[in-house]
């Protein structure tokens, strides 16, 4: 049983090692420089890859191997290559099970669950992280030592994938232990890391309030979320929770009379969603503009604008079904048909909600039936007779 940290590009016990390549060593160490320590742009993904690809073929021991597999995943995530980032770092984790290497297994399945909630594996991304934690855990009783931070980091992305497959009492019991554990790190947001670290709590539980009909709390936590993404210029994350917040005020907008808080509201989700707007043009977010449009459509009908939302909603659709994004596709349907509800077209809204819990048939993100399922409910409970 051994424990080496994937972040470790060389150890000296290696060397004894039966294949170990000193020219492969010199390149690991060299693309590590690069990849972790380097500028995060283009340039510096490709020559840590042309690093490795030149002594790829070489002989050299399996850990180095692990390394190898592990660089190239890296780079190809940075690169948006997802498929070939997934193959480099499955060969990864076999290797790690190989060698019975606990803190490589680690490791590479907490790269793992990101890159298949990228794709969408909401359930599989779960898993990894699961057995992340659970081998974490046994390397610290093991070693008697522990990293806080990395078990909070497991946990609160354990959240947001619990949350995304519907497993909301999963999700809330995992909320839960990290904040418990969170409070017991001094000085969480000293770092990049702690502050990122906050913010995918923060997310997580704005997803699990404005779930459960708190939207007042919903929006105190996307906040904060934000506030931290655009401080560390995580454009994309920035993008993405802001428009989170625009849903949990527009919720407590749809709810409320005319005048009270509602105009302050208003405003603040039209400086939401320029925000938003902002951040997915600065980080070319083609999957979040269009997730911006509905939102844009939804203001557009609680203003009582007139404008052609119909059509701006079809819009997004025909987008998201281009592109084969099932949980979009499924909001679409969803906004369009809270869209044709507002306009007394029931049967046509319906079917409109039927179709949204229809695309994610098979699909992992089931918390997007979550809307629909609740519009059609309400539609049934108050018109108990209804046959269509």
């Amino acid at each position: 049983m051994a424990f080496h940290s994937l972040r470790l590009p060389d150890l000296p016990a290696w060397r004894a090692y039966q294949r170990y390549s000193s020219r492969v060593a010199e390149a690991l160490e060299a693309a590590y420089r690069e990849l972790f320590a380097g500028p995060d742009d283009k340039r510096t993904y490709l020559g840590a890859l042309r690093r490795i690809e030149a002594v790829q073929n070489l002989p050299m021991c399996l850990p180095q191997r692990d390394r190898v597999n592990y660089v190239k995943s890296w780079v190809f995530r940075k690169l948006d290559e997802d498929e070939l980032s997934l193959d480099a770092i499955d060969d990864t984790i076999d290797i790690a099970y190989t060698l019975g290497d606990l803190a490589s297994l680690r490791d590479a399945l907490h790269f793992r669950g990101p890159m298949l909630r990228r794709v969408a594996l909401f359930g599989q991304a779960a898993e990894d992280l699961s057995l992340a934690l659970a081998v974490h855990r046994r390397i610290s009783e093991l070693l008697s030592e522990s990293d806080p931070l990395l078990e909070l980091d497991l946990l609160t992305q354990l959240v947001t994938y619990e949350f995304f497959t519907a497993h909301y009492d999963a999700a809330t019991r995992l909320s839960a232990e990290a904040r418990s554990l969170a409070a017991r790190i001094p000085e969480l947001t000293a770092t990049r890391k702690g502050k990122l670290v906050s913010a995918t709590l923060d997310l997580g539980d704005a997803h699990l309030y404005r779930w459960s009909g708190q939207s007042t709390l919903a929006r105190a936590a996307a906040s904060n979320a934000a506030e931290i993404y655009a401080e560390l210029e995580a454009a994309i994350s920035a993008g993405r929770v802001r428009t989170l917040l625009c849903d949990c005020t527009l919720d407590q907008i749809e709810r409320l009379p005319l005048g009270t808080t509602r105009d302050d509201l208003i405003r603040q989700t039209r400086d939401d969603l320029q925000l938003a707007q902002n951040f997915a043009r600065e980080s070319n977010d083609y999957t979040g503009t269009r997730m911006i449009e509905l939102r844009q459509a939804r203001y557009s009908r609680l203003t009582g604008r007139n404008e052609d939302r119909v059509a701006a909603i079809e819009g997004v659709a025909n987008a998201a079904q281009s592109l084969g994004d099932e949980s979009v596709l499924s909001e679409a349907f969803t906004y369009l048909g809270d869209e044709l509800a507002a306009r007394g077209e029931i049967q046509s809204a319906l079917n409109r909600y039927r179709q949204a819990i229809a695309v994610l048939d098979g699909s992992e993100a089931l918390a997007w039936e979550t809307w629909p399922r609740r519009a059609l409910h309400q539609w049934y409970e108050q018109h108990p007779t209804t046959l269509d």
